[in-house]
């Protein structure tokens, strides 16, 4: 017989490469997602570096444009999110006063969403936009050319 000291109760989704996720509440709430290998800060200057942003400009929201061949600007957000695994730990050394197995957290898994929207609205990602393919394409650019930089230096202009 087999004995598990600790049960999962809530697993994150594992995101190999990026998914193209819509929201639960809106289904045009569509946005990019993936896993950057590093850390918060890091991906931060990295994105920020590919996006171009000048100084005066917010990663969490900014308009830009994005592509060479198209003289239209953007709306983009960009935002992290932080979410753990949780499991019941039934370890004798962690019940509580009451006998009760803990809710313990596994290691915190960040992920980066990105939205883009174009002038009239609309959702790039969304399969209906006529900008679906190249903001698909440009994302998962993005994605594959982030990288560890040193991200206390100056943003070289």
């Amino acid at each position: 017989m087999i004995l598990y000291s600790c049960i999962p109760i809530k697993n994150v989704e594992r995101v190999d490469q990026y998914k193209i996720v819509s929201s639960k509440k809106n289904s045009e709430d569509i946005y990019f997602l993936f896993k950057p290998e590093m850390s918060v800060p890091g991906a931060k200057y990295s994105l920020r570096r590919q996006f171009s942003l000048k100084d005066d400009q917010v990663l969490k929201s900014f308009t830009s444009k994005l592509f060479d061949n198209y003289d239209i600007e953007f709306d983009v957000e960009v935002s992290f999110e932080l979410d753990n695994d949780e499991y019941l730990d039934f370890t004798p050394m962690f019940f509580d006063d009451n006998g009760r197995p803990e809710d313990k957290e596994g290691g915190a898994i960040t992920f980066v969403q990105i939205k883009i929207m174009d002038q009239g609205g609309n959702n790039c990602l969304s399969p209906k936009s006529l900008f679906y393919n190249k903001t698909r394409l440009l994302l998962i650019e993005i994605r594959d050319n982030i990288k560890k930089e040193d991200y206390f230096r100056p943003i070289v202009k």
